[in-house]
C-alpha cells in the first residue's frame, strides 16, 4: 500500500479524535490535494477495518446517510482545489456502505469529535456544570432493617451479612452461605438513580440492575424453590440447577426458566414486563396469558395481562446497556429522557411536541451528560442543563432536515 494512505489515515484519525493542529490539517489538505481516489479510499479502509466489532449491534445508518455524514465531515477540511474536491466526492460514493460502521464508532462509540468548534462551543455554554455518568453502587436491606452500601466492598474482602457471606472475588460480588439448611431470610438490592451493579445470587445465578432496580430474593436461594422479585430494568444469565425452577415476578407477570439469558424491563412508569430472550427458553404468564419464548424473541405483558411477542433481529441491541451502551433504536424521546434521568439522576424536561419524536443513535454510558448533549445537539435536539435540570427543545434548524439518525 502507497505511503500517502497510510500518512492520511493517519492525519484523519487525528481529526476525528479532535486532535488534529493547524499544521497537520494543512498537510491533510496537500495530501489529499495530491493523492488518487486510490489512495483516499485506501486511507479510509485503514481507519474503518481497526475499528472494533459492534457487539452483534445493528448497524444505524443508511448509504445516503453515511455518505452525507462524511461529506458534513470533510467539509470542515479545507480543499479548494476542484479536481480534489471531485476526488473526495468520488471517494464518498465509494465508502458509503462501509463508513457507517466507521462513523458509528468515530462519533459515538469511542467519543470523537465530528461537532463543528462553535457548535461545541455552544453546548458547552449551556451546561453549568457536567454530571458523572452512573457508577457501582446499590444498598442491600436485610429482613430486620439493616442495611449495607455493596460498593464499600472492595475487591478481595468479604463481610457477614446475617446468614449469608458477601464476598468480593476480583471485582464480582457473590453470595456465599454461612450455614446450610437454615430457613432463608429476606433480601432486597436497590440502585438508586445514578447507580448500577452486578453481583452472583446465592443458586450461582448472574443478575447486572440497571439505574433505579430493585431484586428480593431469600438467602438460601436454590436451597429449595428459587423465586426473585424484580423491579426496574435486570439481565439474568441463570444457574442451572437440576429439576429447581427459576422464577421471576414483577407487578406485570411473571417468569420461569430452568437455566437461560435473559433481560428483564419492568420499570412502574413502563405499566408493563418487558422481556427479551437471549439464550434457552422461558415461559411468560400473566393471570389471564401464557406464552414460550425462544431466543431472539420479545415478550411485553401489558396491563391488560395479555401477552405480545415480536422477533428481534438483533437481540442483543435490547440489552446494549449491560454491555455498556445507550442504544435509542427509533426511540421515543420521551423514553430517552427517562433513560438518561435514571442513569446522570437529573431531572429531565421535554419541550411542547418531542414525547412522540423518535431519535436512532448509540452512545457510551461511560461518558459525562455533556456527551449525550452533544448528540442530541447532532439529531436536531437542544438542550440546556441547569441546577440537574436537563431541557430539551427543538432546534429551529436542523442541518439534516428530518434526519434523526446517528
Amino acid at each position: 500500500m502507497d505511503n500517502n494512505a497510510y500518512r492520511i489515515s493517519y492525519f484523519l484519525q487525528k481529526y476525528l479524535d479532535g486532535d488534529i493542529s493547524k499544521e497537520e490539517l494543512s498537510l491533510l489538505h496537500r495530501l489529499l490535494e495530491e493523492s488518487g481516489e486510490d489512495e483516499i479510499q485506501a486511507a479510509f479502509d485503514l481507519i474503518w477495518h481497526n475499528t472494533p466489532p459492534s457487539d452483534h449491534t445493528a448497524p444505524l445508518f443508511s448509504d445516503r446517510e453515511a455518505d452525507v455524514l462524511l461529506q458534513d465531515i470533510m467539509a470542515q477540511v479545507p480543499i479548494t482545489p476542484r479536481k480534489a474536491r471531485w476526488k473526495v466526492t468520488a471517494t464518498y460514493a465509494l465508502a458509503a456502505c462501509a463508513v457507517g460502521t466507521l462513523l458509528t464508532f468515530a462519533w459515538i462509540y469511542m467519543n470523537r469529535q465530528t461537532t463543528a468548534p462553535e457548535e461545541t462551543a455552544s453546548i458547552a455554554s449551556q451546561v453549568e456544570h457536567d454530571v458523572d455518568p452512573a457508577q457501582e453502587e446499590a444498598i442491600l436491606t436485610l429482613e430486620g432493617g439493616e442495611t449495607l452500601s455493596l460498593q464499600d466492598i472492595k475487591a478481595g474482602d468479604s463481610i457477614k451479612m446475617g446468614d449469608v457471606r458477601l464476598v468480593n472475588n476480583n471485582g464480582e460480588l457473590s453470595y456465599e452461605p454461612v450455614q446450610e439448611d437454615e430457613p432463608g431470610t429476606q433480601h432486597v438490592v436497590k440502585t438508586p438513580k445514578g447507580g448500577q451493579i452486578n453481583m452472583r445470587l446465592p443458586d450461582g445465578t448472574k443478575v447486572w440492575l440497571n439505574a433505579d432496580s430493585r431484586i428480593a430474593f431469600l438467602s438460601n436461594l436454590g436451597a429449595q424453590h428459587r423465586e426473585v422479585t424484580v423491579s426496574g430494568e435486570v439481565y439474568f444469565e441463570v444457574a442451572k440447577l437440576d429439576g429447581k425452577r427459576f422464577t421471576v415476578k414483577s407487578t406485570s407477570g411473571e417468569i420461569e426458566v430452568l437455566g437461560t439469558k435473559f433481560n428483564v424491563r419492568a420499570y412502574p412508569e413502563d405499566k408493563s414486563m418487558q422481556t427479551a430472550l437471549v439464550e434457552g427458553s422461558l415461559a411468560m404468564k400473566t393471570n389471564m396469558d401464557r406464552v414460550v419464548l425462544k431466543p431472539n424473541q420479545v415478550g411485553v405483558a401489558s396491563t391488560s395481562q395479555r401477552i405480545t411477542v415480536s422477533e428481534h433481529e438483533h437481540i442483543m441491541d435490547v440489552i446494549a446497556w449491560k454491555n455498556g451502551l445507550f442504544l435509542f433504536e427509533n426511540t421515543t424521546l420521551a423514553d430517552v429522557g427517562r433513560q438518561l434521568g435514571r442513569w446522570y439522576n437529573i431531572q429531565v424536561q421535554l419541550g411542547e411536541g418531542l414525547a412522540n419524536r423518535r431519535i436512532t443513535g448509540k452512545i457510551a454510558r461511560d461518558v459525562k451528560l455533556s456527551q449525550v448533549m452533544k448528540m442530541l445537539h447532532y439529531l436536531g435536539i437542544q438542550t440546556n442543563l441547569n441546577d440537574n435540570n436537563l431541557m430539551m427543545i427543538p432546534q429551529k434548524e436542523h442541518a439534516y432536515g428530518e434526519t434523526t439518525k446517528m
